[in-house]
């Protein structure tokens, strides 16, 4: 996978930047070894001029989190939701499935959702 494919994927899944990869590895305890500066230079196309190539398994797990996206948008609680949310606590507890997870992810996933089964007026939830 070249540096733009993983640029495009990481974002289309709610990732903006290289932190928001990093405190989604802490939270889940994958690749805890890597540092913000490797995905910096992923997500910036540094990586192959510095010879520091995106490992086969954080690219694999961002495909399944794609993958994970395409099923959950057919899943009738994401069907019919109307909340997005900013703190990513308050979703967790909606949605447990989605732990770890940027507050970002949701938004991604109810834009495929709204784009497969039709518009719906969406809203911030802001307490529990």
């Amino acid at each position: 996978m070249t540096n733009a494919d993983f640029k495009l994927l990481v974002e289309s899944l709610g990732f903006y930047n290289a932190e928001a990869v990093r405190d989604y590895f802490k939270a889940i305890g994958f690749n805890e070894s890597i540092n913000v500066r490797p995905i910096q230079y992923w997500l910036n196309g540094k990586s192959v001029a510095l010879n520091m190539p995106i490992p086969d398994d954080v690219v694999e797990h961002f495909k399944q989190l794609e993958q994970m996206k395409i099923e959950l948008s057919g899943q009738e609680k994401y069907k019919k939701n109307s909340f997005l949310y900013k703190d990513k606590y308050l979703m967790w507890e909606k949605f447990p499935e989605l732990n770890g997870l940027p507050s970002t992810y949701l938004n991604q996933l109810m834009i495929l959702v709204n784009m497969l089964h039709g518009y719906r007026e969406m809203q911030y939830c802001t307490s529990y």
